[in-house]
């Protein structure tokens, strides 16, 4: 059975404003006045586009590239053989501006679990030890990108994943972004295609194609990637997968290691690489095993330490062939710069003292019970979690729509991602929503956000408390 298709929305009267560029512009520019002021809610179908262009008067090669841009910004999503529908737009809108308390309860942004007195505690002593061991403002105007101590922060730091690689495989670099953009320009040339999953990061993807370098979505099933697509990718010219393996973002799968394996043997036969984003398993009490360790002569590993020990910690792992790490920082360098002084300084003492470890155990135990609640909160609907991870993928009720649904959470105060958000292709997109467990002060306020959308799901509120 398909979801029933509702009536276009009444659009009324549409002036084009010629100020606001060529008629398509102008077009999109008069959508997102209306979806701004509510006029056309979250959820509208929009009028076919042939009705649009006989009505404004306007062609339909003007309205569909109208369209395009309308969905390139997120105003709109298509979906195949139903229509094109407003976009649940207030929270994408708002979702880089935090909240203040009391207000909304954002479940959009995946931010790593704030442990608030503990966190705070390690900052301001490790400070004050820097303050009174060492020129702090020297440090603090220094970038590293090879020294000596920021390997020592990446050996020890991936270590926990059971790696051991020579140190000449290791940078600390600033960003995951940066790492991506660097790698994929060192190491591919603009035309050649990156694999990812068919739901993904929209900044992932928009950092593949500012390199000029074409998309090719990965079918997923319950267990992660799909090998048999991923196959068909790498025969049809893939060069690079770039993809979580470890709670991935957002369905939170986690690969299992036989598919790992299977997934780099596929790599190897076609002589592709792939970029590994590794937030999630420093928080598991057995992490599995990474790609990199099943092909780390064609696999780029990016470690974020944000996740496992605070959001303040801008400094990422990174772990590649040794042959290729000259050409791979070079390109980093010039997109991002060297990772300051003082970020690798702080790790590698946090790492050195046990605080990093006393951080993580703290983390494990809150998102432990966060999931635990998630759960419980959402018993008898399709919920995918880990308890180490920061967010939970919720497959909706056969005939729910996430549009709607994440519309009214959000006039009840709580912001929620739709699976649109994420996708790379309109056809196959599920009816479905990503919440993140990271934001709300505690458990209480997370299971009152729970019960929210439940109630927007039109299902009764769990008896959680």
């Amino acid at each position: 059975m398909t979801l029933p298709i509702p009536p276009p929305t009444r659009l009324g009267p549409v002036a084009l404003d010629p100020a606001a560029g060529s008629k398509a512009e102008a077009l999109c520019a008069a959508l997102a006045e209306r979806i701004g002021d509510g006029r056309l809610p979250a959820g509208a179908k929009l009028p076919s586009q042939r009705g649009l262009a006989r009505r404004l008067g306007i062609s339909l090669g003007t309205v569909t590239r109208a369209l395009r841009l309308a969905e390139r910004r997120g105003l709109v999503a298509g979906e195949v053989g139903r229509g094109t529908f407003v976009r649940h737009v207030p929270a994408r809108i708002a979702a880089s501006v935090p909240s203040p308390p009391g207000t909304t309860l954002d479940l959009f942004q995946n931010l790593p679990l704030d442990l608030g007195e503990p966190e705070r505690r390690a900052w301001a002593e490790t400070m004050d030890e820097l303050r009174s061991e060492t020129d702090l403002s020297a440090l603090l105007r220094a970038g590293f990108f090879e020294s000596a101590r920021g390997r020592a922060v990446g050996q020890a730091w991936i270590a926990r994943l059971g790696l051991a690689p020579p140190p000449q495989a290791l940078r600390i670099v600033p960003s995951w972004e940066a790492a991506l953009s660097g790698i994929l320009a060192a190491r591919l040339r603009p035309g050649d295609t990156v694999g990812l999953p068919r739901l993904s990061l929209p900044l992932v993807a928009r950092s593949v194609r500012s390199l000029s370098l074409s998309v090719r979505p990965i079918a997923s099933d319950a267990q992660g990637l799909d090998p048999d697509d991923l196959a068909r990718a790498l025969h049809s010219g893939v060069r690079a997968l770039v993809c979580t393996p470890t709670i991935d973002t957002p369905t939170a799968t986690v690969l299992s290691g036989a598919r790992r394996r299977l997934i780099t043997e596929l790599l190897r036969r076609h002589d592709a690489i792939a970029i590994e984003l590794e937030a999630n398993a420093f928080l598991f009490d057995d992490p599995p095993l990474p790609l990199v360790a099943h092909a780390p002569e064609r696999v780029y590993l990016v470690a974020d330490l944000r996740y496992g020990l605070s959001m303040g910690l801008h400094a990422h792992v990174l772990r590649g062939p040794v042959e290729t790490m000259p050409d791979v920082a070079e390109a980093i360098v010039a997109l991002a710069g060297p990772t300051p002084g003082i970020q690798i300084e702080v790790a590698a003492r946090w790492l050195e003292s046990g605080r990093a470890d006393d951080l993580i155990a703290r983390r494990r135990t809150e998102l432990r019970a966060r999931n635990t609640l998630a759960r419980e909160c959402f018993r008898g609907l399709d919920l995918r979690s880990h308890i180490a991870g920061h967010h939970v993928w919720l497959t909706l009720p056969h005939k729910k729509r996430s549009q709607p649904i994440a519309a009214t959470a959000e006039s009840n105060g709580v912001r929620v991602n739709e699976a649109a958000w994420f996708a790379l292709h309109k056809r196959g997109t599920p009816q479905a929503l990503r919440l993140c467990l990271g934001n709300a002060v505690d458990c209480e306020q997370l299971g009152h956000g729970f019960d929210v959308v439940r109630r927007a799901i039109g299902v009764k509120p769990s008896r959680w408390r």
